[in-house]
């Protein structure tokens, strides 16, 4: 019987080198995506974004007639919003701790968070 060609073993699931291929693509993006957010979190994070956050949002019109105009509830509104985001964060860093095999032992501590 002939060999089949990979992208077809990939493409109907025949053979398990390629599968595993396969998973580790999407397991691949995951990651990156997840990496992008955490970045994004990191520079929401910096003085710069902070004292604009502070002076130029909290402080707007728009803000103020739709919420609140409290700024230490809106500002509490905002580190809750951080808070989930590095929650979720966490969640995505455990969940990538059961999938990889070779890092089992050393990134299941996230699953305790």
């Amino acid at each position: 019987m002939a060999r089949q060609p990979a992208w077809l073993r990939v493409r109907f699931g025949g053979g398990g080198v390629a599968r595993e291929e396969a998973g580790l693509k999407i397991l691949a993006f995951e990651v990156a995506a997840a990496m992008s957010r955490l970045v994004s979190l990191y520079c929401s994070l910096s003085d710069v974004e902070i004292r604009r956050l502070r002076v130029d949002t909290l402080r707007a019109e728009g803000v103020a007639r739709i919420t609140s105009t409290d700024q230490s509830l809106l500002l509490w509104l905002a580190c809750g919003e951080v808070v989930a985001d590095l929650d979720r964060a966490a969640g995505s860093a455990a969940r990538f701790g059961t999938r990889c095999c070779t890092a089992r032992r050393s990134c299941t501590i996230f699953d305790r968070v």
